[in-house]
């Protein structure tokens, strides 16, 4: 889940899956790591024309968006992402917290 401060700073949000996987040097990466999450910020921006701030990484290949009003996320919702900067298609959704997240 992402953090208090990242869920506090923003009114509506979208959980963006389907990514391609973040490779470094053709390595795997690994969302613990800052600069590998922060890459994942950086694309998912592109593809909303967001702020990198405004997106929290999840996993390698999915992100959480957070936007300050509902009529911003409805234009995300409705149009998809901005940017065509990735082949395969980007997935966006509601996103349900599971037990024990």
């Amino acid at each position: 889940n992402p953090p208090q401060e990242f869920v506090e700073g923003s009114k509506r949000f979208i959980y963006v899956w389907g990514l391609p996987p973040l490779t470094i040097d053709g390595d795997p990466g690994d969302i613990d790591n800052p600069v590998h999450a922060m890459e994942i910020q950086k694309l998912v921006a592109t593809l909303f024309d967001v702020r990198p701030e405004s997106v929290c990484a999840a996993t390698i290949s999915s992100a959480f968006v957070g936007f300050p009003t509902r009529a911003d996320q409805r234009f995300a919702l409705e149009f998809g992402p901005i940017e065509k900067v990735i082949e395969s298609p980007v997935t966006i959704s509601k996103y349900t917290s599971k037990e024990g997240d």
